[in-house]
């Protein structure tokens, strides 16, 4: 159960983020929703009406580090955070050979710097949670090196990958659980940003299940993840492909 726990999510104002933010809010839990969206979290915050619930609502950009002193300021007042969960993440599709060096730096700001940065400055408030879960959302791109070799995404999620390993061992003398869910290609907003209808047909040919991933089936991962029933699983990968890339 994850109600009257305090979740904080970037990358919640669409996709994933979004979706898992709705599903923590239907258990009753405390949820600081953060994007640079303005538009999804009202939203999220309409649906959080809908559902007689309260979500705190944080415009806030992975790219401005210092504004991290908002996140704080957020979770201060609950004096603990039980649940982060790092799904904010950005890629543009730029072909291998056209991608300019502000592109890349950009890709690792918001994929891998901000994630970490972000999580250092919550940690002092997650070694007071509850059974307190760092849950990073990284790709099969980590894997595979993605579907149109955009190294800027592929490695940055890799490189996500390696940080959450390094969280686990970290934060494991805390109680803190970290782990990450890695999605195959799924129905969002970015994916359709970058894929065509025809391409992703064709990609879906290549998925042995049939069908690309939908936002709900990697938010109800993490939230087992965030669970008691995970209570002594840390440093793990969870894939959610279809079977595509089975490790």
């Amino acid at each position: 159960m994850v109600e009257s726990r305090v979740i904080f999510i970037t990358g919640a104002g669409s996709g994933i983020g979004f979706d898992t933010a709705c599903r923590f809010i239907k258990t009753g839990a405390t949820v600081i929703a953060c994007d640079r969206d303005v538009l999804g979290l009202q939203k999220l915050e309409q649906f959080s009406q809908r559902e007689g619930k309260i979500v705190e609502i944080l415009p806030l950009d992975l790219l401005d580090v210092p504004s991290f002193n908002l996140a704080e300021d957020a979770v201060r007042k609950y004096g603990h955070l039980d649940v982060l969960v790092n799904c904010a993440g950005i890629c543009s599709g730029t072909p291998l050979d056209q991608i300019t060096i502000e592109e890349w730096d950009r890709t690792y700001a918001v994929n891998v710097k901000g994630p970490f940065f972000l999580t250092i400055r919550l940690l002092p408030f997650l070694k007071a949670g509850n059974q307190p879960t760092i849950i990073n959302i990284s790709s099969m791109a980590g894997f595979t090196g993605g579907i149109k070799s955009n190294p800027a995404y592929s490695s940055s999620k890799a490189a996500l990958t390696c940080m959450t390993k390094n969280l686990a061992k970290f934060c494991a003398p805390f109680g803190i659980r970290v782990n990450e869910v890695s999605p195959g290609t799924a129905r969002t907003a970015m994916v359709e940003n970058w894929l065509d209808e025809n391409e992703i047909q064709k990609f879906i040919l290549q998925i042995p299940m049939g069908r690309l991933a939908e936002a709900d089936d990697i938010s109800r991962v993490i939230v087992f993840l965030a669970s008691k029933d995970a209570g002594f699983i840390t440093g793990q990968t969870i894939h959610v492909n279809g079977g595509m890339y089975i490790p």
